[in-house]
């Protein structure tokens, strides 16, 4: 298991710019951690293939917040120099990297990260399912339609 700061050099400018996102939506939301509904958060905030299969759900930076303040609230308030990652979202960033080495990969992706977050909320149901809930957004509809996308992705274009 590779430390936090070991997993975001691992990343693609794609994955760094949703943990940004994650944190600056954390902040919006008063809190001082990074959990899986920031990341959800992060991933649908830019264009990149993750949030291209999440609009397909319906799935929107707007709607989404709502939906995630819905389910966790306000923060505090209350931060600190250091932000860090919840127990679950140092898991779904170690997933991550699983997901891009199990790809052939020695970088990570914001596809990386989606399906490694669908992977532990669909184990555990924590906040993100309940944002999928409300969203009406069948996670295993999500995770097929993402491995679909990756793959067209990966095919060789044949025009000429």
């Amino acid at each position: 298991m590779c430390d936090n700061d070991a997993i975001v050099e691992r990343m693609t400018d794609c994955g760094l710019q949703a943990i940004k996102t994650a944190k600056e939506e954390s902040v919006r939301l008063r809190h001082n951690f990074i959990g899986a509904e920031f990341l959800l958060l992060g991933l649908v905030g830019h264009r990149n293939t993750a949030s291209y299969t999440l609009s397909s759900f319906g799935l929107n930076l707007k709607r989404t917040r709502q939906e995630v303040e819905r389910v966790i609230g306000q923060g505090s308030g209350y931060f600190t120099e250091d932000f860090n990652f919840t127990a679950q979202g140092k898991e779904i960033l170690n997933s991550s990297l699983e997901e891009a080495e199990k790809a052939g990969r020695y970088e990570i992706n914001s596809s990386d990260i989606l399906l490694a977050l669908i992977q532990k909320e669909k184990n555990r149901g924590g906040s993100v399912s309940k944002v999928f809930d409300y969203l009406d957004v069948d996670i295993d509809d999500l995770r097929l339609s993402l491995l679909e996308r990756l793959q067209k992705e990966e095919l060789p274009d044949s025009s000429g």
